[in-house]
C-alpha cells in the first residue's frame, strides 16, 4: 500500500500544510466532513479551512500561522453544520505540517452547559451571585450606550421562615419559584436578574425612567404575587424592596450599588412590618391540618 493511500485511509480527519501555509493533501475522513474546502481545496490557505475556536481551552491560533513556531490546536472546521470542531495533534514533516483532528464539539458542548450551570440557581433558574457578577456588565454597556440610568433593586421575599415553618420547606420553595416566575414576567427581557442566596433577590435594568420605573417594577411584582397559586391556597407572599439608580454619567460600582439597595429593601422591610396591615399572614382555611396546629401553638 503506497503511502498516499496508507494517508487517505487513515481514520482521524488528517490534511497537509507546506511551509507556506497552503493545503497539499487531505484524506477521505477530512473530505467526508463536507465543510467548506474540503472538496477542491488544494492549495487553499488554513484560514480557508479552519477558524479559531474564541478562547476556547488550549486554544492556539494566530493570523501568521505557519510563520511562527505557533500550531493551531483548536479549531472550528469552516462551514459545517453543525459545526465540527477538532482538536489537533500536529506534527512537522517533511512535506510541511501534518494535521490531526478529532471532534471534540460534544465535550465543548458539555463544558458550555456546565459554566452555564455555574451561573444558575438550580431551584428558581435565575443567576445566581456568581452569574450576576458576570452578567451585568452586558447592562453597565447598554446604560451607557443608551445614556439611560441604571437601576438596582434588592428584593426580599416577606416571611420565608415561616413559610417554611408553618408549611414546610417544600412549600417555600413553591414560593421562591412564583417570585421568580412574578420577576420575571415583570421585569424586561434585557434585565438581569438573580437570587442572591435565601429569600434574597437582585434585579438591574436600565431605563430612562429611573426611579419611577423602579417604584413600578415593585407593585407589579406585588401585584403579580397576590395572584400566584400560593397566595391563593397557602399564605399570602408579598416582598420589600429596594430601589437605587445610578445615572450613567457616574462610575458604575455594583457593590456599592447592591449594598446601597439592600439598606433600603431592610428599611421599606422594617415600614411594612411596622404598618398593621403587613402583619404576618394567618394560616388559610383549607391548609393542612397540622399546619392550622401549629400556627395556633405559635401564637
Amino acid at each position: 500500500m503506497s503511502a498516499e493511500t496508507q494517508f487517505d485511509s487513515l481514520p482521524a480527519p488528517s490534511i497537509i500544510f507546506d511551509t507556506s501555509g497552503l493545503l497539499r493533501h487531505a484524506n477521505k475522513a477530512w473530505r467526508s466532513l463536507g465543510g467548506r474546502g474540503s472538496r477542491n481545496a488544494i492549495g487553499l490557505p488554513a484560514a480557508s479551512l479552519l477558524e479559531p475556536t474564541c478562547g476556547l481551552p488550549a486554544g492556539v491560533w494566530l493570523a501568521d500561522w505557519p510563520k511562527t513556531q505557533h500550531l493551531p490546536r483548536w479549531a472550528y472546521c469552516r462551514g459545517t453544520h453543525p459545526r465540527l470542531c477538532l482538536a489537533f495533534m500536529s506534527s512537522r514533516i517533511e512535506a510541511g505540517i501534518l494535521l490531526q483532528g478529532v471532534d471534540v464539539s460534544p465535550a465543548l458542548k458539555r463544558i458550555r452547559q456546565l459554566n452555564e450551570l455555574s451561573l444558575t440557581d438550580p431551584l428558581t433558574g435565575l443567576l445566581n451571585r456568581r452569574g450576576l457578577r458576570i452578567r451585568h456588565s452586558s447592562l453597565l454597556n447598554l446604560a451607557k450606550r443608551k445614556g439611560w440610568p441604571l437601576i438596582v433593586l434588592a428584593i426580599d421575599l416577606d416571611n420565608l421562615k415561616m413559610i417554611n415553618d408553618m408549611h414546610g420547606h417544600r412549600m417555600g420553595d413553591r414560593a421562591l419559584e412564583e417570585t421568580a416566575t412574578a420577576l420575571r414576567t415583570v421585569l424586561p427581557n434585557e434585565a438581569v436578574v438573580a437570587r442572591m442566596g435565601g429569600d434574597e433577590f437582585t434585579a438591574l435594568l436600565v431605563h430612562p425612567g429611573g426611579r419611577e420605573t423602579g417604584e413600578a417594577v415593585l407593585r407589579d411584582l406585588r401585584r403579580h404575587l397576590a395572584g400566584s397559586s400560593v397566595s391563593a391556597t397557602t399564605w399570602q407572599l408579598s416582598v420589600s424592596g429596594g430601589i437605587r439608580v445610578l445615572p450613567v454619567n457616574e462610575d458604575l460600582h455594583l457593590a456599592s450599588l447592591l449594598q446601597a439597595a439592600d439598606q433600603d429593601m431592610y428599611r421599606d422591610k422594617s415600614d411594612r412590618q411596622r404598618r398593621p396591615e403587613s402583619k404576618p399572614n394567618q394560616p388559610k382555611p383549607n391548609q393542612p391540618f397540622m399546619a392550622q396546629q401549629k400556627s395556633r401553638n405559635r401564637c
